[in-house]
């Protein structure tokens, strides 16, 4: 069960940093670096690929925890685990806490990673009306608001 908590605490930096990455390279993309948002996709795919590593950890772990103690888990999930085990444990507290945690930044990167696609979206929009005025010899690109 220790490790098991030790992993969890490992995922919940791991996400805590991908949010940190997520949040730089948004700053990267409205500053327009993008030698920083190079930099920032490439150590986002190294966190990534630990959080997926460490997924495939969890579950090892949870299968194993269930079987040990005869609990009839599956899927097999924190939350599965959470439940089939007594409340006021020690070990039980600590998943909670961590299990809430790790949902919370699940759920704050989600959002920042919405907010860059809208980013982009917005951005690849003003693009094309820049060309599209360019090429259309259109006078009006000044006083567009941005």
């Amino acid at each position: 069960m220790k490790e098991l908590i030790n992993l969890l605490a490992q995922q919940e930096e791991n996400l805590i940093s991908l949010h940190e990455i997520i949040t730089d390279y948004q700053k990267a993309l409205i500053a327009g670096d993008l030698h920083g948002m190079e930099h920032l996709l490439d150590s986002e795919q190294k966190r990534l690929s630990s959080i997926q590593n460490n997924l495939e950890i969890q579950q090892n772990l949870i299968k194993g925890i269930s079987d040990r103690n005869n609990l009839n888990l599956s899927p097999f999930s924190i939350k599965k685990l959470v439940d089939a085990l007594p409340s006021g444990a020690k070990e039980t507290i600590k998943l909670n806490k961590l299990m809430k945690s790790l949902k919370i930044y699940a759920g704050l990167i989600s959002e920042k990673n919405r907010l860059n696609g809208l980013l982009i979206i917005h951005s690849r929009n003003f693009i094309k009306e820049i060309i599209t005025s360019l090429i259309h010899n259109n006078k009006n690109i000044l006083d567009r608001k941005i």
